[in-house]
C-alpha cells in the first residue's frame, strides 16, 4: 500500500497530458504561488487532512479531482481565509472522496496557482489480508544549528523521503523550543514556521502523510511537565502545525490515535499530566490516570494485530535514568507491564525517542508473549553513547549513538504478519535491521 503516490516519471507524464487534456484545470497558468508546504496530515478511506500556510492573508483555494477518466467534470474545491493571527495556516480536510483512489490537487490565490500535488486515499479491504504498511519514525530534530558539510549535500530528512514511506510519526521533540520562546505566543509560532520553510523538507512533508506526538522540547522548557505555565500556548502552536483527528482531550493534551491496515496507533503525550516529585515519589505519573485509563480502554477494544503505543520517553527500559518510565514513574510503569500480562493483549509494540540515541529493548511477558520498545533518535541534535547503561533488556547491537531514523515495514499474509524493524543513518544507509513475528507476540 502507498497512500502518498509518486509514480515513475513515465507514467506520471502520460497521467499529466491526460489530466491536461481532459480537465483544463489541471494546466499550469501564470506564476506559481509561493507557499510553505503543504504538508500531508492524516489519510483514511474518504477523507485527507492537509496542511499548507501563505505569507499574508489570503483567500486560499485548494482544487482537487479524482485522477479518473470516470469523472468528466470531477473538479472540486473549496476555500479558507487565512488570518494572521495563526500565522495563515490553512487546514484542509477533504470529505468525501473514493477509498483507494489517486487524488491531484493544487492551490490558488487570485488567479496565481501552486505546483500539482498527490495522495492516495486508504482502500478497502478486499481480501482478508492486509496490505504491506511501510512506517518511518524518529525524534530530536533540533532545526537551528548550521547544516553541516555533508548535510549541504543532503540531509536526513531528504534520506527519509528516498525510503518512500506511507506515512511518517514524529516521536517527539521535533523542533527545539528556545528561551525566549517559553512565555511568547508569537515566537513559539516562529519556531514551527522556520522548520517548516526549510527547503529539504519540502519532498518529505509532500509526498508522506505525518502524525506527531511531542516531548520536552516542543512542549516548553527542557525537562518540563505538568506545571509548565504556558502549556496552553504549546497545544495552541502543535494542533495549528499538525492535522490531525481524534484528540482525546483537546483542550489539555495532544492524545490521539488512527488506525491505518491492521495496525491501531496510540499517540501519547508524555508531558501534559506529567508529576515528578522528589518529596513525594508515589505521586509521580508520566501519562496519568485518565491517560491511562484510556491507553488500556483501548487496547481492550482493538481487533488490530498490532497496536503500536508512542510515547516520548522509554518505557521498557530498566535502566532508571534520567526521563525514562523506570526512574521518573516506576509506578506507573509497573502497572502498565500487569495490565498486558493479565489482560493476554498481544501485538504490542513502543515506539519512543528522546535518548539521543537507538536501541531497542525486549522483555519477556510470559512464556509465549514478549514486548519491544524501540528507541530512535537523534534526527538532528546531539547523540549521546548510552551503551554503558544498565539496561539489561537491550537486545545485543542494537545500540547506535548516531544520527538515525527507523523504517518499520508490516508485511505478510493475515496470521503471519511481522514486521521488519530497519536503522539508518543520515545518510540513508541502512545499519541494522530485525525482524519481529506476530507469533512473538502473541
Amino acid at each position: 500500500m502507498n497512500h502518498a503516490v509518486r509514480k515513475k516519471p513515465w507514467r506520471r507524464l502520460i497521467i499529466y497530458v491526460f489530466l491536461t487534456l481532459q480537465f483544463p484545470f489541471f494546466h499550469s497558468r501564470g506564476q506559481d504561488l509561493e507557499l510553505n508546504g503543504p504538508m500531508l496530515g492524516f489519510i483514511e478511506q474518504t477523507e485527507a487532512g492537509i496542511w499548507v500556510q501563505t505569507d499574508a492573508e489570503a483567500d486560499l483555494k485548494i482544487v482537487f479531482a479524482l485522477n479518473s477518466a470516470d469523472l468528466p467534470d470531477g473538479q472540486r474545491s473549496m476555500s479558507i481565509v487565512t488570518k494572521e493571527d495563526n500565522h495563515f495556516i490553512a487546514h484542509f480536510i477533504l470529505k468525501d472522496l473514493e477509498p483507494g483512489e489517486e487524488y491531484s490537487y493544487f492551490f490558488e490565490i487570485e488567479g496565481q496557482r501552486s505546483n500539482q500535488y498527490e495522495f492516495q486515499t486508504r482502500p478497502k479491504a478486499e481480501s482478508d489480508d492486509p496490505e504491506a504498511l511501510s512506517i518511518a519514525f524518529g525524534s530530536c530534530a533540533d532545526f537551528d544549528p548550521p547544516l553541516s558539510e555533508d548535510e549541504k549535500e543532503a540531509t536526513i530528512f531528504e534520506a527519509i523521503a528516498e525510503q518512500d514511506p506511507d506515512l511518517m510519526i514524529w516521536l517527539g521533540d521535533n523542533l527545539y523550543l528556545k528561551e525566549e520562546d517559553f512565555e511568547s505566543r508569537e515566537n513559539m509560532f516562529k519556531r514551527y514556521d522556520h522548520v517548516r520553510s526549510r527547503p529539504y523538507m519540502k519532498e518529505l512533508m509532500q509526498n508522506t502523510h505525518h502524525y506527531a506526538i511531542w516531548d520536552d522540547h516542543d512542549f516548553g522548557p527542557n525537562n518540563s511537565n505538568s506545571s509548565y505555565k504556558f502549556k496552553d500556548l504549546s497545544l495552541e502552536a502543535f494542533q495549528e502545525y499538525w492535522i490531525h483527528k481524534n484528540y482525546v482531550f483537546p483542550d489539555s493534551a495532544i492524545t490521539h490515535s488512527f488506525s491505518i491496515e491492521d495496525a491501531d496507533f496510540f499517540m501519547m503525550d508524555n508531558r501534559s499530566f506529567r508529576i515528578v516529585d522528589e518529596e513525594n515519589p508515589e505521586t509521580n505519573q508520566i501519562w496519568g490516570q485518565s491517560q491511562l485509563e484510556w491507553l488500556k480502554g483501548s487496547l481492550k477494544k482493538s481487533q488490530a494485530t498490532f497496536k503500536i503505543i508512542c510515547t516520548g520517553g522509554q518505557l521498557l527500559s530498566d535502566a532508571a535514568i534520567y526521563e525514562n518510565h523506570a526512574n521518573d514513574a516506576p509506578d506507573e510503569r509497573q502497572d502498565f507491564l500487569d495490565f498486558i500480562s493479565s489482560t493476554k493483549i498481544g501485538g504490542v509494540l513502543f515506539l519512543t525517542g528522546d535518548r539521543h540515541s537507538t536501541e531497542i529493548t525486549a522483555i519477556p511477558i510470559d512464556q509465549e508473549r514478549t514486548l519491544f520498545d524501540w528507541t530512535v533518535s537523534p534526527f538532528r541534535a546531539k547523540t549521546y553513547d548510552h551503551s554503558d547503561e544498565p539496561n539489561s533488556y537491550r537486545i545485543p547491537g542494537s545500540m547506535f549513538a548516531e544520527h538515525m531514523f527507523g523504517i518499520i515495514k508490516l508485511t505478510g499474509e493475515k496470521g503471519k504478519r511481522k514486521l521488519e524493524l530497519r536503522g539508518y543513518n543520515k545518510k540513508g544507509t541502512m545499519i541494522w535491521a530485525y525482524d519481529i513475528t506476530e507469533e512473538m507476540l502473541y
